[in-house]
């Protein structure tokens, strides 16, 4: 059961998570080796690098990148700012598809179970490029969505524990709210919703509603019928709940039980066949027993936001992450002009707003840049 200390003050909140993050880090830097980072630009990975640089300004850092070269996910401009600005050696690798035939019967074997998406191939030649360099210990953010609420900000759970509290007019505030950001859409947080509440049949109906198939195009789903096999999707909610704290119920199983267990298995066979060792800074007992001992608002706020305290967290952190949230061009834009969101400003603006704020502006008394 993941009950809510009470007496929680944001503002304290949001120095306990920066400070223990910190010292997360600190603990993971030890090392006889140099010690790398994967740096895939996002928050998450963005906010390792930097807090790297913010301990030790001086040390050498050296990042891997695998970059999505052509597609819509590549985000090699937030990379190249990170390392710009911590002065990273950065290492990039973009991959061809005569590579990926020349290595699928390795990761295969290396994986040594089924596996879902070819992103198990992208981190395989991140640690190879590790490897390559000479580096044998690395950092990344793996598992802060599931310790910060982020992913889509879980909007079925953060819903159904208002509604738990009767708070009917909070849930719909946080429905409309959510469903604002880019990417997102009203009916989507209903069929989250929706997905709480229901099982069997319905839920697989409600699946397909989705998008979502229970069997894949290119599997016949009447021979594994005729042979017995039940082609239905499993709703696995959390064994234990209480009501007001569906999301963080939902978290510590993803963490213990579902998502994460197998995110940090293919990655541990595909650090481990370049003889890499990898390390995940935010995955301590002590960071996540804070974290889910928080009020949820802290974690997705009312506002829709994703991961919100550990944004407020971020004081060591750099233009690059900052600037994501004014942008009108970056990567996450594909769905703006059908929910209405309109940047405060543009990218050039906001790169000149953030250079002007933190490097010519005097803020000595301030202590968080907030960016909303």
């Amino acid at each position: 059961m993941v009950a809510e200390h009470v007496g929680w003050r944001f503002e304290h909140a949001v120095e306990q998570v920066r400070d223990q993050f910190l010292e997360n880090i600190r603990l993971h830097l030890r090392s006889d080796v140099p010690v790398g980072a994967a740096l895939s630009g996002g928050i998450d990975s963005s906010a390792v690098v930097c807090a790297i640089r913010h301990i030790e300004p001086e040390l050498p850092i050296q990042t891997f990148s695998f970059i999505a070269s052509g597609s819509d996910q590549n985000e090699e401009h937030w990379v190249d700012y990170v390392n710009a600005h911590v002065g990273a050696i950065s290492h990039k690798v973009v991959v061809s598809p005569s590579e990926f035939g020349r290595d699928i019967d390795d990761m295969i074997s290396t994986q040594g179970e089924p596996f879902g998406t070819t992103s198990i191939y992208a981190q395989y030649r991140v640690f190879e490029l590790a490897r390559q360099a000479g580096i044998s210990v690395t950092m990344d953010g793996q598992g802060a969505d599931e310790l910060l609420g982020g992913y889509l900000g879980y909007p079925g759970e953060r819903l159904n524990s208002l509604i738990d509290t009767k708070d009917w007019v909070g849930a719909l505030r946080f429905l409309n709210n959510w469903a604002n950001w880019p990417g997102r859409a009203r009916l989507s947080g209903v069929q989250a919703l929706a997905r709480q509440y229901f099982d069997g049949t319905f839920y697989d109906c409600l699946r397909r509603l989705y998008g979502r198939q229970t069997v894949p195009d290119w599997i016949n789903g009447n021979v594994l019928r005729e042979m017995g096999v039940a082609l239905r999707f499993p709703h696995r909610g959390p064994q234990q709940t209480r009501n007001g704290r569906r999301l963080m119920a939902e978290l510590a199983a993803s963490l213990s039980e579902r998502n994460l267990v197998s995110l940090l298995r293919h990655g541990d066979r595909n650090s481990m066949r370049f003889s890499v060792e990898s390390r995940v800074p935010f995955l301590t007992l002590n960071m996540a027993e804070l974290l889910l001992t928080l009020p949820e608002e802290y974690l997705v706020s009312f506002q829709g936001e994703t991961k919100h305290i550990f944004r407020k967290a971020k004081r060591f952190a750099i233009s690059a992450i900052r600037v994501k949230k004014f942008c009108a061009n970056s990567v996450y834009n594909t769905a703006i002009g059908s929910t209405g969101f309109v940047p405060p400003v543009v990218l050039e603006q906001a790169l000149e707003k953030t250079v002007r704020h933190e490097f010519i502006e005097s803020h000595e008394h301030e202590d968080v840049f907030f960016t909303e």
